[in-house]
């Protein structure tokens, strides 16, 4: 029975299975000419241009400083800030190499970052607030 789902899988065209479809047919030794089927893999989606970033102090008191450390085309992102219990306590518009937020509203303890930039990408990360 598990063979006639690899056959089925086998059967689907890579742009409806991608790459199980692929493995499908190299376990089955299953030739898609031979099957009339179109064999090459379906494009792959653009990958994101990754980002790597400093984020200072940490622990932090009252300004918490994010930098984008290699060059991007465009620095548009938004810096969300959780607390531990998941709530959205903070949310600002990156727009430059280096932000800064603004912790003094906020309370002692730990929080969560997520920054989405425009290109698909997200960083997340903890940062402690210390009196």
């Amino acid at each position: 029975m598990q063979q006639n789902n690899y056959i089925n899988i086998a059967n689907l065209t890579p742009y409806k299975g991608g790459y199980g479809v692929y493995t499908a047919r190299v376990m089955l030794d299953f030739d898609p000419d031979n099957n009339e089927i179109n064999w090459r893999m379906a494009d792959m989606a653009p990958q994101a241009k990754q980002t790597t970033i400093r984020v200072f102090p940490n622990p932090a008191k009252d300004v918490l400083y994010i930098e984008v450390m290699n060059t991007l085309d465009s620095y548009n992102a938004i810096i969300n800030i959780y607390n531990t219990i998941g709530q959205l306590v903070a949310e600002q518009q990156m727009t430059q190499k280096m932000e800064f937020i603004n912790l003094k509203t906020l309370k002692t303890g730990m929080y969560i970052y997520n920054i989405s930039y425009d290109n698909g990408f997200t960083e997340k990360g903890k940062f402690i607030i210390q009196q």
